[in-house]
This record gives structure tokens, C-alpha cells and sequence, in this order.
């Protein structure tokens, strides 16, 4: 009864090690959500700004030809802010996609651990079954094993730090700010180019 008593409280430990564990996950994935977040903020905002700076150098263009009134230049607009919204969008599904990456490997290491905390449910519930000594002692020396490994992975490969990591290989959160910068400067070069 004693050694039952004892394993009884050790499962609760190896419950309450996976409990922190799937904190760790859902913490390192709120993290990365919110960085993306704010890259996609600025990415949109930053896009914003430099169309609404440079989308006027297409009039001009056509101006300093003469033919700002032309249908040339209506065109030449219409078509760098299509391209402009197809960035916008691009944008938008990026973040989607990014998003969806998390979400799936979250969904994944969070159904190994339930998977685990089941297990041990089982264990729990059948435990008053066990008469056996030497199996109740393999039942504990097994979950005292388990802690071990349940806290080194936590300390290690999977640490909010590590999950973070993973998050940030799965859906960066570097600025590519230059990039698309460049793209929308290109956009508005061509439509200034067609006379």
C-alpha cells in the first residue's frame, strides 16, 4: 500500500513535469506568433508608407512627358497598385502559412504529450490491480526514469529556448524588409518606364 502510495504521487510528479512541458510549447509558439505578428506589422505598414511616397513618381513620370493626362499613365498607375495589393496579399498568406507551420508542430508535440499523460492515467487506474512487489518496483523505478527524462529534455532539446528555436527555423521572423522594399521600388520604376 505504501509503495502504491508512493507511485501514485510519482505519477502525479511525471504529470506535472509534462504539464510544464506543454506550458513550454505553448509559451515558445505564443512567443514566435507574436513576433511574426509584428514583422508582418511592419512589413504591411513599411509597404504602406513607401507606396504612398513613391506611387506619385508615376504621374510625374508621364508628366515630364507630357502625358500625364493619358490613358498610359491611368493604366501604368492602376497596375502598380494591383501589384502593390498582390505584395499586400503575399504578404498576408505568408503570414498564414507561418502560422499554420506552428500551429501543426504545437498540435503534434502536444498529442505526443497527451499521448504519454494517457499512458499514465492507465498506469494510475490499474495500479490498485498490481499485487506483485517486484512489478510495483519496476512500476516506480520505470516512472522515476521517466521524470529523469521528461526534466533533462525540458532543460535541453525541449526548453521553451529550443521550441523557440525550432519556431523561428519553421516560420522566421527575420525582416525582409530591404527585399520587399526593393520589389514595390521596382514596381513603380516600371510603371514610370511605359510611355
Amino acid at each position: 500500500a505504501d509503495l502504491r502510495n508512493t507511485i501514485t504521487g510519482t505519477i502525479g510528479t511525471l504529470q506535472s513535469v509534462y504539464n510544464q512541458l506543454f506550458g513550454d510549447i505553448s509559451g515558445a509558439a505564443s512567443s514566435q506568433r507574436q513576433q511574426l505578428e509584428q514583422r508582418f506589422g511592419r512589413e504591411t505598414s513599411g509597404l504602406g508608407e513607401q507606396f504612398t511616397s513613391e506611387f506619385p513618381k508615376i504621374g510625374m513620370g508621364y508628366a515630364g512627358r507630357g502625358a500625364y493626362s493619358s490613358s498610359y499613365r491611368q493604366d501604368a498607375e492602376a497596375a502598380a497598385q494591383k501589384q502593390f495589393q498582390r505584395q499586400l496579399e503575399d504578404i498576408r498568406l505568408q503570414k498564414e502559412a507561418d502560422a499554420a507551420k506552428i500551429g501543426q508542430y504545437v498540435a503534434q508535440e502536444q498529442a505526443k504529450i497527451q499521448g504519454q499523460q494517457g499512458l499514465l492515467g492507465t498506469t494510475l487506474g490499474r495500479l490498485g490491480d498490481v499485487t506483485d512487489l517486484n512489478e510495483l518496483k519496476q512500476l516506480r523505478s520505470s516512472i522515476d526514469a521517466q521524470i529523469a527524462d521528461v526534466t533533462a529534455s525540458r532543460a535541453g532539446q525541449q526548453s521553451q529556448a529550443a521550441y523557440l528555436q525550432r519556431f523561428q527555423e519553421l516560420a522566421p521572423a527575420i525582416d525582409r524588409m530591404n527585399n520587399l522594399r526593393a520589389t514595390l521600388s521596382n514596381i513603380i520604376q516600371i510603371g514610370r518606364a511605359h510611355v
